[in-house]
């Protein structure tokens, strides 16, 4: 509903939570109020208090969009749940596994597929974090979602976040290869054996520091957002932009702006008025209406604009003429890196090269 719209009056949860034919009734006519996601956000909300986690996922399913809608998301409900989750053990006779498959499978088509999750959250709610999700993918057994989650992060430029999401993939994947050994799956537990040991190796971690115990999300050090450039001279200067949590910087003519949640960065030349945007999520470039998209690292160049580069999983490499090294911006990463294409990007005109 609108901002001015006029609250609904409180309910008597206490005596409607297990009345489903009342609670549709109460539904249907906050949706007619144009109140559906501010009812339905109670609902779930008080669900979730009494540790009716049925009843919260069955309304969950029962209205996927209406909590996508702005007057859903203003609601907070969605980054409420997944921190419920994550703060809560999780078990008991009511956790059977179908439905930690139903809460993974709505955490996976409600957070995962949204890459918007890293927004701050609505006014008076407090922001999801990495953490938090990682760690009720963990609470919920989803053990493969929880390794795909935490790899995104395992090279990180946030240190912190980065060293979390390490130790975290180590023990996920130690449990990994025990549940395979138990159940007598000889290869799968030998290659998550492998892994497991690759990784470490490569981390320099120990695993016998390696517990079972999933934590509480710990509050990680806020990320101080330009430390996720390197190699920028120091006469240069970011500025943050305001409302989110990236900076934009000017070399020469050229005026940058970097989103790294996101993995976008978008290079303005007012000199010929031409833009580029590198989507990293995407692993895509587009100039104007023509966009190139294919396996990483993907190299560009702008000779008009006296720059180039090249696009990876987890970072941009944006060469610039007259600056002796290149500026490394960092992101998340998100996709795959490949065995490459070069695009070449000039004049408005894309040509296809060969990659290495």
């Amino acid at each position: 509903g609108e901002a001015g719209a006029p609250r609904p009056a409180p309910l008597p949860w206490g005596e409607i939570l297990g009345d489903a034919e009342r609670l549709k009734t109460i539904m249907a006519a906050a949706q007619a109020q144009d109140q559906g996601e501010i009812v339905l956000a109670q609902l779930i909300r008080q669900a979730l208090a009494v540790g009716q986690w049925q009843g919260a996922i069955a309304w969950l399913e029962r209205y996927p969009d209406l909590l996508k809608t702005p007057a859903g998301q203003a609601t907070g409900i969605i980054p409420q749940v997944v921190q419920s989750l994550a703060h809560r053990s999780l078990e008991g006779e009511e956790w059977s596994r179908d439905l930690r498959r139903r809460y993974e499978q709505w955490l996976k088509e409600q957070v995962l597929f949204a890459l918007d999750w890293h927004q701050p959250a609505p006014e008076h709610f407090p922001s999801l974090t990495m953490a938090e999700i990682g760690i009720a993918l963990e609470r919920l057994g989803a053990m493969t979602e929880a390794l795909n989650f935490y790899d995104q992060f395992t090279q990180d430029a946030h240190l912190p976040r980065r060293d979390f999401a390490r130790e975290r993939w180590l023990v996920v994947k130690k449990k990994q290869e025990r549940m395979f050994s138990n159940q007598g799956k000889i290869r799968p537990a030998v290659k998550a054996r492998t892994e497991l040991s690759k990784k470490a190796q490569q981390w320099q971690w120990d695993l016998g520091e390696v517990g079972d115990r999933i934590p509480q999300p710990p509050q990680l050090p806020p990320d101080p957002g330009p430390t996720s450039i390197t190699g920028l001279p120091p006469e240069i200067d970011l500025t943050p932009l305001d409302g989110t949590e990236g900076y934009s910087f000017a070399v020469h003519s050229l005026q940058i702006r970097v989103l790294p949640p996101f993995a976008q960065v978008q290079i303005f030349d007012p000199l010929t008025q031409g833009a580029l945007r590198i989507d990293g999520r995407l692993g895509q470039i587009s100039s104007g209406a023509l966009v190139v998209r294919g396996e990483l690292p993907l190299a560009f160049e702008q000779p008009s604009g006296g720059y180039g580069g090249t696009l990876h999983r987890d970072h941009l490499e944006l060469a610039i003429a007259l600056l002796p090294t290149p500026i490394l911006i960092h992101w998340p990463a998100a996709i795959p890196e490949g065995s490459g294409i070069i695009s070449t990007v000039g004049n408005g005109v894309i040509n296809y090269g060969t990659g290495n």
